[in-house]
């Protein structure tokens, strides 16, 4: 097993409904991190519409199955492993969505957004359907990972779970509005302590709707600590991180959570 290797964030701008450009941005940015040997590359949230998603009211341009088609060649030709945030429509039901896709065996897990922000600037339910509550852990030979999706961050009950099951890193793709990035900086920071786990906050920069987001992508290691990120400049880029699984386990034996805590919380 190969325990330090580099993973990537896209921390891109999306224009709101224009799926061509952004997918071509993507591909881009995908093929720049693989030239930084990254064996991971996350891509935001809604990368490919922008974000709020106004396609309820008009036909997204490319169906599910064209953009995992797309992608899945994408980490074939690149030989990496692609997270990559889409509304996804299945049963006339549509689902903020993350993307686990891998080189050999292609699409392998799709993570629907649990928690749907309900602020009135940004309400999701207006668009989206909750995901169903089934906590997973995705291992990919090198390492195990879980899965998030923005206002998720804020509910701890759920990457304590996947910590539990085994999550190593927690992958956490988001639009974020800059006006409240210290909760996002914050949160993840929190979630790696007390997880003993890294968190990796993948987050989009740009302005949809009059609402402006606020980038700073990091990778947090299992104290907390910034091991690399966009700050202070939350311009468009690739973001690379170096995840040394010898540390988590390192971590993990000199302050042991998972051992001291109690089995009373219905986790």
């Amino acid at each position: 097993m190969q325990n330090v290797f580099n993973i990537a964030g896209i921390q891109m701008n999306s224009e709101l409904g224009n799926e061509e450009a952004n997918l071509e941005k993507a591909r881009r940015l995908i093929e720049e991190a693989a030239r930084l040997r990254a064996k991971l590359v996350a891509l935001p949230e809604a990368f490919l519409t922008g974000y709020p998603p106004k396609i309820k009211d008009k036909k997204a341009k490319l169906l599910p199955n064209d953009i995992v088609r797309i992608l899945e060649n994408k980490a074939h030709e690149t030989n990496t492993i692609i997270i990559a945030g889409v509304p996804y429509t299945n049963n006339e039901k549509l689902y903020n969505s993350s993307l686990l896709i891998t080189p050999e065996r292609g699409l392998i897990g799709r993570y629907n957004k649990l928690h749907l922000f309900s602020d009135n600037e940004l309400s999701e339910k207006r668009y989206y359907t909750a995901g169903t509550y089934n906590p997973q852990i995705y291992d990919l030979g090198f390492c195990k990972i879980g899965l998030i999706i923005c206002y998720d961050i804020r509910f701890p009950e759920y990457t304590r779970k996947l910590a539990l099951l085994g999550a190593e890193i927690i992958i956490v793709i988001a639009a974020w509005p800059k006006k409240r990035i210290q909760h996002f900086i914050t949160l993840s920071s929190a979630r790696a302590i007390e997880n003993q786990c890294y968190v990796f906050s993948v987050n989009r920069v740009g302005t949809d709707d009059k609402v402006e987001f606020g980038g700073n992508t990091a990778l947090y290691n299992p104290l907390g600590e910034i091991e690399t990120s966009s700050m202070p400049n939350n311009q468009e880029q690739v973001v690379i991180g170096k995840v040394d699984l010898n540390m988590l386990k390192n971590v993990r034996s000199k302050i042991t959570y998972f051992n001291d805590r109690i089995e009373k919380y219905g986790l």
